[in-house]
């Protein structure tokens, strides 16, 4: 990016219901209000006469009406029913949640995409410094690879991305980085890292969701991201992508102290990229909102032999 980088003093860390209203079919019942006569004609000539407490039936001329009202019933009953099929790709989801493919709104089922993303969100903690990471799922060293790289490999097989100024004060002691969740602290160890991309791979010993990855995002897309700024762990600030230059995602969710390593994801929870730092200044008449797009993780710090870059 041709702007200026953050200083550190931006980014120094602190020591954080209703049925279908099927159509309804109103029938209207009109009422004719007849003189005596027409009345007991129409009696007499319908109606048939019985004792008084007589068991005999209606005449046989209104059982055969009804048998035939019952038979066409029943033959009506029979008939295949011309429903028409949709296809459910082109049908509209009854719950109101917009399409899978529309990442430029906020999905419907909000809540759930928080949860999801603040399961395999972390804090990152080194030297006393603080800042966020997430769950990446990887594949393991070659059998080829060196024998140390295996060794730890075993022993913290679980993958999670950060920043490299989150933990470069451990550098010299990889094993001192902690990762931790909740109340749950996670033993860990700074597997690699790269300065120029400000990215880092951190192995942990428990299983923690992982996190899906994006295709290229386009400006407009809406973007969430999720750390724990000045340690407020699972802090969710939501805007929306503004464009790309080169490897850096530039957004309008905010990010503050402690958000750096913590995933900017898009509508289907996917991540587009890691949260770097904030662009601010006289230079800037707002502030830029960095993330490191997902693919430099696959240039620099991993193999993702099954994961395409972006153009």
């Amino acid at each position: 990016m041709g702007a200026p980088p953050a200083t550190a003093s931006d980014w120094e860390l602190p020591a954080a219901p209703g049925g279908g209203v099927g159509n309804r079919h109103k029938l209207g019942i009109v009422g004719a209000v007849v003189g005596g006569v027409g009345l007991l004609v129409l009696l007499v000539a319908v109606v048939p006469f019985t004792r008084s407490g007589s068991d005999e039936t209606a005449d046989t001329g209104v059982v055969a009406q009804e048998e035939e009202v019952s038979e066409a019933i029943a033959a009506h009953s029979e008939e295949p029913e011309s429903a028409v099929t949709v296809d459910p790709d082109e049908s509209e989801d009854m719950s109101g949640s917009s399409s899978a493919s529309d990442f430029f709104s906020q999905p419907a089922d909000l809540e759930s995409v928080i949860s999801e993303i603040q399961e395999s969100t972390v804090t990152v903690l080194c030297a006393g410094g603080l800042g966020s990471g997430w769950v990446i799922e990887l594949d393991s060293p070659d059998a080829d690879a060196p024998e140390e790289a295996l060794e730890l490999d075993a022993q913290y097989p679980y993958e999670v991305i950060t920043n490299h100024h989150v933990i470069e004060e451990c550098l010299s002691t990889p094993g001192s980085v902690e990762v931790v969740s909740g109340d749950k602290e996670f033993d860990a160890y700074l597997y690699s890292w790269d300065e120029d991309t400000d990215l880092a791979l951190i192995g942990i010993t428990e299983e923690l969701p992982p996190l899906r990855v994006s295709d290229e995002p386009e400006p407009g897309w809406w973007a969430m991201a999720v750390g724990s700024p000045y340690g407020l762990e699972g802090s969710v600030t939501i805007g929306n992508i503004v464009n790309r230059d080169g490897d850096e995602v530039i957004s309008t969710a905010a990010l503050n102290n402690g958000n750096s390593g913590g995933p900017l994801v898009n509508s289907r929870g996917e991540v587009v990229g890691t949260n770097s730092f904030v662009l601010v200044g006289e230079d800037y008449p707002q502030d830029w909102n960095i993330a490191i797009g997902f693919p430099v993780i696959c240039t620099k710090l991993a193999i993702c032999p099954d994961l395409d870059p972006w153009d």
